[in-house]
């Protein structure tokens, strides 16, 4: 049942790192730190990524759907209801919030498993498997994105969500990620469009879409609500007046045919 993410490999690292720590390590810190819903709730941006993925997706019946790293299942929650869902997360608080929260008419169709994603072997491919909050947590995102990518059914799709460092908000809030990784307990990978578009064609994975939206800077979400932050966020999905400076990247990748 349990699961471990992609082994590490070199990539680009961010300003005042931590020492790095083992892969298991890596795993066991980030379990304690999302053990608490409330650390992952506090800084989610769930409104926003579940939007984004049901513009860039659409609409699914009859799939099979892997939500990997799953947190509490809101970006994947309105799949439930028509689709096989599989959960995974290495928290189990978190697990236990997600299935909480589902419709009761589709417990039936959702799976959970604990663990993180290095061993886990699905009994058979995805239609769509999600990444989302994911690829700045795991040892490496170049693995984690090959692994998922070899779920997938043929047509299937990869739906993935990440930070670009190199746009203007996240290099001005750099100090403060410098301090969520002490917070973690280890350094959370600086992403950039650049190299998780590297690490896809590496894969042989294309962009199938994409839609960027801009997050509420760190020093103002002390003062601004949680509701208004959501809808910034949403109002700011996709907007062509944005999209020049949003860093938030949500995208759906499909593999190249061979």
């Amino acid at each position: 049942m349990g699961c471990r993410v992609g082994a590490a490999e070199d990539a680009p690292r961010g300003r005042d790192r931590l020492p790095r720590v083992e892969r298991d390590e890596r795993v066991d810190r980030a379990r304690a730190f999302f053990d608490d819903p409330q650390n992952y709730l506090e800084g989610a941006r769930t409104d926003a990524r579940a939007l984004g993925l049901r513009r860039l997706v659409g609409p699914l019946r009859g799939a099979r759907v892997l939500d990997a790293g799953c947190g509490d299942g809101s970006v994947s929650r309105a799949l439930a209801g028509d689709n096989d869902l599989t959960l995974l997360d290495v928290s189990p608080s978190m697990l236990k919030a997600a299935v909480a929260a589902l419709p009761p008419a589709s417990t039936g169709r959702v799976k959970v498993v604990e663990g993180t994603l290095d061993t886990f072997e699905p009994s058979a491919p995805f239609d769509l498997v999600l990444l989302v909050g994911v690829l700045a947590h795991v040892p490496s995102p170049d693995a984690t994105l090959a692994r998922a990518a070899g779920w997938l059914a043929p047509g299937g799709q990869l739906f993935i969500q990440f930070t670009d460092h190199d746009r203007p908000v996240p290099r001005l809030t750099d100090p403060w990620l410098a301090r969520r990784r002490r917070v973690y307990g280890y350094e959370l990978h600086r992403t950039t469009d650049a190299w998780i578009t590297r690490a896809c064609v590496a894969t042989s994975l294309r962009t199938h879409g994409e839609l960027r939206f801009t997050k509420v800077p760190p020093l103002l979400r002390r003062v601004v609500p949680p509701e208004s932050r959501a809808a910034f966020e949403r109002y700011t999905l996709g907007h062509a007046r944005w999209d020049g400076v949003s860093e938030e990247v949500l995208r759906v990748l499909r593999p190249i045919a061979r």
